[in-house]
């Protein structure tokens, strides 16, 4: 009896073991991202160690095949306000990298180079900026900007 049980259980470690062995982990880099799965609504909560509360605002991108449209929802005097910023970016994806180019405003022209991924549903930004990395966590919201700051508004 005794036998059988050791047999069983090594059967069972053998088995686990193979389990394990035979799954790998994917590779960001090789992450195929299409635009139908980027368009929506998007935001980041930014962290401000100044304010009383921890959170002073929200990025908000808001996606369609080709472009992106940049908002910021800021607390102001206990309530969000919505605001946009003036540049319209239009994109396009390799893989995991998304190239951005501003179209009107301050920064028309200006081009900038994003690596992309999707956690479930959650979008991962990670930039380049003066020779410092940067990296997003975005959520999706089912809805429109202004509906996100009516509902941190709590309305």
């Amino acid at each position: 009896m005794k036998k059988n049980f050791i047999w069983s259980l090594l059967a069972i470690m053998l088995a686990a073991t193979m389990i394990f062995g035979f799954t790998s982990c994917s590779d960001d880099d090789d992450e195929t991202i299409s635009n139908a799965s980027l368009v929506g609504t998007w935001y980041y909560l930014e962290n401000d160690l100044e304010s009383d509360n921890g959170w002073n605002g929200a990025e908000v991108s808001v996606f369609t095949e080709s472009t992106r449209i940049s908002y910021y929802i800021e607390k102001k005097y206990g309530e969000w306000k919505l605001y946009r910023d003036n540049e319209l970016w239009t994109y396009t994806l390799d893989g995991n990298k998304m190239s951005l180019t501003a179209a009107g405003g301050e920064k028309d022209g200006e081009s900038v180079e994003l690596k992309i991924a999707f956690h479930g549903n959650s979008l991962t930004i990670t930039e380049e900026y003066e020779g410092e990395v940067h990296t997003y966590d975005y959520k999706k919201f089912n809805g429109t900007p202004q509906e996100l700051t009516d509902y941190l508004n709590g309305k």
